[in-house]
């Protein structure tokens, strides 16, 4: 099979409950974390050092997403409306999309944790940097 990359071609942030799209995401990464837990027990291996190997249990799982985007003012720019509504501890649910498909995660619920914001005086479009706590799981891209 040829190699076929994907490449980002869409992506929203949602305010609140509704559907209205506040903003275009320019570009977006994932981390999902896993704690690993170590467990030493009797049986636990060692090496010719006396050095313990423990095994490990998987524990607490969280997730963040880093985000630049473009301001959306639309034609009437409000709160719920723009990315005027885009601050610090705001809930959003994300659409991280590979490709149009759509191929990618839908419906990323979390809430901002870090937020800039900022334009050029050469007619550039408004951006913004924003980082995303999730707080439901995320499952694989589908």
């Amino acid at each position: 099979m040829a190699f076929d990359p994907a490449s980002g071609l869409e992506g929203r942030v949602r305010i609140g409950a509704g559907d209205t799209v506040v903003a275009g995401i320019r570009t977006w990464r994932i981390t999902k974390r896993t704690a690993e837990i170590p467990v030493a027990h009797f049986e636990a291996s060692t090496d010719a050092d006396s050095n313990v190997w423990p095994g490990y249990e998987k524990g607490l799982t969280d997730a963040t997403v880093q985000i630049e985007g473009h301001y959306d003012v639309g034609t009437t720019p409000g709160p719920t409306e723009s990315g005027a509504g885009l601050r610090i501890g705001v809930t959003v649910s994300l659409d991280l999309f590979f490709t149009r498909t759509p191929f990618g995660y839908t419906n990323v619920a979390g809430f901002v944790t870090s937020f800039e914001a900022g334009t050029n005086i050469d007619n550039q479009t408004a951006t913004f940097t924003m980082t995303v706590r999730c707080t439901a799981s995320v499952g694989s891209a589908a």
